[in-house]
């Protein structure tokens, strides 16, 4: 009778840790942080680039991709990276057609205290971010201010 009562004891404990262990993967696999995307952001003073990990969260994919740019838009994390854009610059647009995305930038990005800053290499790395963390994307086009154009 020992043996029978240890054996249902047992049997519960096991139950119950397994009940457990589904409620937890569950509410993990709903509540998980989104989708992990890789960014490059130049060094400030020296020629190599800084990978950083964040996590978007997990969207259609159309959104994802804007989630991408205002984070990216952000800057980095790390102190030895160089922000890409003026601070204060946002996405006022972004869609993909035909594996092209168009991005529209607010006019904040035009707001440079420096003439050395170069808006072809923050494009440049902008689109490569893009393509490396979206295959699907071919090209990026930019526009500010609902135009396109030269920024020279």
């Amino acid at each position: 009778m020992n043996f029978k009562n240890l054996k249902k004891s047992t049997y519960i404990i096991f139950s119950i840790i397994l009940l457990v262990f589904l409620v937890s993967l569950v509410y993990w696999i709903i509540k998980f942080p989104g989708t992990r995307k890789t960014f490059i952001f130049p060094g400030i003073s020296t020629e190599e680039n800084f990978i950083e990990s964040r996590y978007i969260p997990r969207n259609a994919e159309a959104k994802m991709k804007k989630y991408y740019i205002e984070e990216f838009l952000l800057g980095p994390l790390n102190e030895l990276s160089k922000p890409v854009f003026p601070k204060g610059t946002k996405l006022s647009a972004c869609f993909l057609r035909k594996s092209i995305l168009y991005l529209e930038f607010s006019p904040e990005i035009l707001n440079v205290k420096s003439d050395s800053f170069d808006y072809k290499s923050s494009f440049d790395i902008l689109e490569r971010n893009i393509k490396k963390n979206f295959p699907k994307v071919k090209s990026v086009e930019f526009y500010i201010n609902g135009s396109e154009g030269s920024l020279e």
